[in-house]
Parts: C-alpha cells; sequence; structure tokens
C-alpha cells in the first residue's frame, strides 16, 4: 500500500521524511491523503491516485501513523462496500495495508486535483452534507483529469475506480 501524503497529513500524523514512488502497478493500493478543516474540525480525505476514488472521515484522534491506518483501512473498505465492491476491497487493498509506505505526491496534477476536491468537500460541509454524502457526490462528478479506458475526457471517480481492474499487473 502506497500512502502519498500531502505536507499537511505529513505533519499531522508526524511520517517524517518522504521518499518519491512511482505509481503501484496495482493501482488499487496508491492512494493519495489530504487534510482539511470546516474552521471547526479537521478531516481527511483520501483519494485513489489513478482514479480519483475519494474517500472523507474525521481527523479526530489521528494523531500518528499507527493512529491513521486502521481508520483508513475501514473507511476505505466501508466505502467500497457500500459501492458493491467488497471483492476488490478484500482481494487488492485489506492484504496491502500491513506493508504501508508513506510517499510523497504523485504529481503536481494530483495535488490539484485533490485540491479541487478538498474545495468541494468544504463547500458541501458548509452546507450540512455528511461525510458518506460528500464522497458520494466526489466521486459522481467528472473530473478534467480523468480519461475513461475509451479515452474520453471527464470522466468521473466511480467510473475510473471500476476500470482499473484491467490495469493491473499481477506479480
Amino acid at each position: 500500500m502506497i500512502l502519498r501524503l500531502s505536507q499537511e497529513m505529513k505533519t499531522k500524523i508526524k511520517a517524517g521524511k518522504l521518499v518519491e514512488i512511482p505509481l503501484d502497478s496495482n493501482p488499487y493500493v496508491d492512494w493519495s491523503f489530504d487534510l482539511f478543516n470546516d474552521g471547526r474540525r479537521d478531516y481527511i480525505i483520501m483519494m485513489n491516485t489513478a482514479s480519483f476514488f475519494s474517500c472523507v472521515f474525521s481527523a479526530w484522534r489521528i494523531t500518528s501513523v499507527s493512529t491513521l491506518l486502521s481508520p483508513a483501512k475501514e473507511t476505505i473498505g466501508g466505502y467500497l462496500a457500500d459501492d458493491g465492491k467488497q471483492f476488490v476491497f478484500s482481494k487488492y487493498i485489506a492484504p496491502s495495508f500491513s506493508a504501508g509506505r508513506f510517499a510523497k505526491p504523485l504529481s503536481h496534477s494530483a495535488s490539484e486535483s485533490m485540491n479541487d476536491l478538498v474545495d468541494v468537500a468544504k463547500t458541501l460541509l458548509a452546507h450540512g452534507m455528511g461525510l458518506h454524502e460528500i464522497a458520494y457526490q466526489l466521486n459522481k462528478a467528472p473530473m478534467s483529469a480523468l480519461v475513461g479506458p475509451d479515452g474520453r475526457r471527464n470522466v468521473c471517480p466511480k467510473e475510473a475506480f471500476a476500470s482499473l481492474a484491467d490495469r493491473i499487473v499481477e506479480k
């Protein structure tokens, strides 16, 4: 599992020096993390680096590397179960958490897309939307940086995540 941390996340969990790592050959196990707040509470947004499929959860009690991994795993598992992707979680994602590696963000483009998602999440929070509904909205919004398997631009993260199986390189 590759966990790509923004500078804010790195500082919050005291992750130490981050290294550059290319996108994993299994795109399901490469996730980017950022920290944001709505003026009162801190939240964490996790974005699958290849598809921008996002999950949002409270950063309450997340203070170290060890306190991040379990809630991150539970959150991804919960969101994927609700989306009918339990198999993907149990086969490709859950087993990789024990070998988690922290890394720098993949690219400027991925960081900018994450910033866009954070801005939308903040707006939806301000309108009283719950975290699960926020992620649902983020995952169905077309993203200009995403290209579908058919070459079409402005694909939504949910659709991009569904097509990741075609990109897996078995080891």
